[in-house]
């Protein structure tokens, strides 16, 4: 996982050094090699960092847990609407 951390760190790095070399370009200003050189380095290095070891699937989280198992043992029995009424119907009433 820190791998795939400094990969994605190294992707901003190097598009961040890319974008630079595309103004610094426009510019006209010296020094327009070392940027682009950089650049190109930096964001191929992430990009293999990043895709050679991609996130671990997510763990379930243990948030509200307590409030989910009441909400289970609430429907077991025969809470749901429509359960009852059918429940009502089988029962004779009083007559």
């Amino acid at each position: 996982m820190l791998v795939n951390r400094v990969g994605v760190f190294f992707l901003l790095v190097g598009g961040f050094l890319l974008l630079l070399f595309v103004f610094s370009a426009q510019s006209e200003a010296g020094g327009v090699s070392a940027l682009f050189l950089w650049g190109v380095m930096f964001f191929f290095l992430g990009a293999i960092l990043w895709w050679r070891s991609p996130k671990p699937p997510k763990q379930p989280t243990e948030r509200f847990r307590l409030l989910r198992q009441t909400g289970k043992k609430k429907n077991k029995g025969g809470e749901n609407p429509a359960n009852r009424e059918k429940d009502q119907r089988r029962r004779p009433g009083p007559e």
